[in-house]
């Protein structure tokens, strides 16, 4: 009996491994931002139209297998150079966000396979880009770079569609002139200072002059004043002049340590001697 048990255990677990295994090999799962397609080599019609959602699925190996598309927003960094309106060669680089359209994936494989992005974007990039900057100058790509990409991203999602590819974004992330174009402005800039510069000279040269004309006026008005003074009042301003001058010479005299005063005879009690010491 106990032989019997352990008999029916061993073909019970190997059946349910069997059938596990099988069952793996049977059935596969689509996940989150993925769906599937089914090539139907059994009924000979080769990719079937349905698109299957997320979940579990039957299969058959080699005969009825899932073709698997990620349907999430996929970003792409697109570099391009091109001439703009004048001639100027200009390096743009855009970033791309995509996905394919989930009614279409049939469409899609049989056109372009899985690896649609890249048989595509770079194609329908580099022919929108060169369209729309050919009609810009180059500095006109920087003051209306909002103008430039959204040109570029109307552009790009309508040859997309053509195409079953949704664009969710386009924007431009680099642009770069050449060499040449950027010697140029450096030295327009360089110009445009020393224009600048010498602009502030002349100015401050004539406002130089007219300080000069107004300090002379002004001294030629005070030296009027002062003689219009002496002529009605005497010679008192100067008299008043001359006690301040001589009161300012004694206050710096007492502050040194080297002069010592001294009176002076009585005859004239307002004057005094100094005595410098060495």
């Amino acid at each position: 009996m106990l032989s019997r048990f352990f008999n029916s255990m061993i073909y019970l677990g190997a059946g349910t491994i069997g059938f596990a295994v099988g069952l793996s090999f049977c059935t596969f799962v689509v996940d989150g931002g993925q769906r599937a397609i089914m090539f139907d080599a059994i009924s000979g019609k080769g990719v079937s139209q349905k698109v299957l959602g997320e979940g579990i699925h039957f299969r058959i190996p080699k005969l009825y297998e899932p073709i698997i598309f990620n349907i999430r927003m996929t970003p792409h960094i697109i570099d391009t150079k091109t001439p703009a309106r004048d001639l100027q060669l200009i390096s743009i680089s855009v970033r791309i966000l995509e996905r394919p359209d989930p009614r279409y994936l049939t469409k899609i494989y049989l056109d372009l396979r899985q690896n649609y992005a890249d048989r595509v974007l770079p194609n329908i990039t580099h022919e929108t880009i060169k369209a729309v900057v050919a009609r810009y100058n180059p500095d006109q790509l920087i003051t209306q770079r909002e103008k430039v990409s959204l040109e570029i991203k109307q552009g790009l999602v309508s040859k997309a569609k053509e195409y079953n590819i949704i664009l969710d974004d386009v924007a431009i992330v680099h642009i770069e002139f050449s060499k040449e174009y950027r010697d140029a402005i450096e030295a327009k800039q360089v110009s445009q200072q020393m224009a600048e510069r010498a602009k502030f000279i002349v100015m401050k040269s004539e406002e130089e002059k007219k300080l000069s004309v107004i300090r002379a006026e002004a001294e030629s008005e005070s030296a009027r004043i002062y003689n219009d003074s002496i002529q009605n009042f005497g010679r008192a301003h100067l008299e008043l002049k001359r006690l301040e001058a001589a009161k300012e010479i004694i206050e710096n005299l007492s502050k040194s340590k080297n002069v010592t005063y001294l009176p002076s005879s009585s005859q004239d009690a307002n004057k005094m001697n100094m005595l410098y010491k060495l």
